[in-house]
């Protein structure tokens, strides 16, 4: 179960420092025991000037996504600046 404000406590996972010319995205990923929500992999999306564009998180059943700069839709729907997603990961079909 992922709860948003244990999630958003979560310290943020480092930017890699050196980036090529053509990158324009990178992404830092820590796996953190967060309590009631388990062991929750954390995804940290920067832009190229090191900013945070957005977080994923996931227990492998669930994913929760976070905008740290919403988009104009979004930021519509959540006057707070962040706007969440939240969706459930279908299993796998057996083979």
């Amino acid at each position: 179960m992922l709860i948003k404000k244990i999630l958003a406590a979560l310290p943020l996972s480092p930017a890699p420092k050196r980036l090529p010319k053509q990158v324009e995205f990178c992404a830092g990923a820590t796996v953190h025991h967060a309590g009631r929500c388990g062991d929750v992999l954390a995804v940290d999306v920067y832009s190229r000037k090191r900013e945070l564009l957005y977080r994923f998180y996931s227990d492998g059943k669930n994913y929760i996504t976070r905008l740290q700069h919403p988009l104009r839709d979004c930021a519509a729907l959540s006057p707070s600046a962040v706007c969440w997603t939240i969706s459930r990961i279908s299993p796998r079909p057996s083979t």
